[in-house]
């Protein structure tokens, strides 16, 4: 039974993590990328594929990229891309030790805080 309370307090503070790094991504993309917020498709939000970055760039990777450019002056090594992601909102966390339901929620959890920035406009 402790496991189970320390699960959903677990999911109560990323969820909340996840409010934070959302609200960072849309300043970065408020900043880099003006109008980005009429070009997202709210019923597109997909985190498992690169969630609203995809929807405003060919590609994640390429958003990703473009976007770390736009705010360091030069391109990130693959593990700066990675912690710039997370820190932003555009990925969720996966434990590598989590069950697929609790990487399902991790997605959810976040597709939730981005709809949560976007009902703010």
């Amino acid at each position: 039974m402790a496991q189970n309370l320390t699960n959903v307090h677990k999911k109560e503070e990323e969820t909340e993590s996840y409010d934070t790094e959302t609200r960072a991504g849309a300043l970065l993309l408020d900043k880099h990328e003006p109008g980005w917020r009429s070009k997202v498709k709210r019923a597109n939000i997909d985190a498992r594929r690169g969630c609203l970055i995809s929807q405003l760039r060919s590609s994640y990777d390429q958003g990703i990229t473009s976007l770390f450019l736009a705010e360091y002056g030069r391109e990130p090594s693959e593990v700066e891309a990675q912690a710039f992601s997370l820190a932003h909102g555009f990925v969720a966390r996966f434990d590598g030790q989590a069950t697929p339901e609790q990487n399902r929620l991790e997605v959810q959890n976040l597709e939730q805080a981005w709809e949560a920035v976007l009902a703010q406009t």
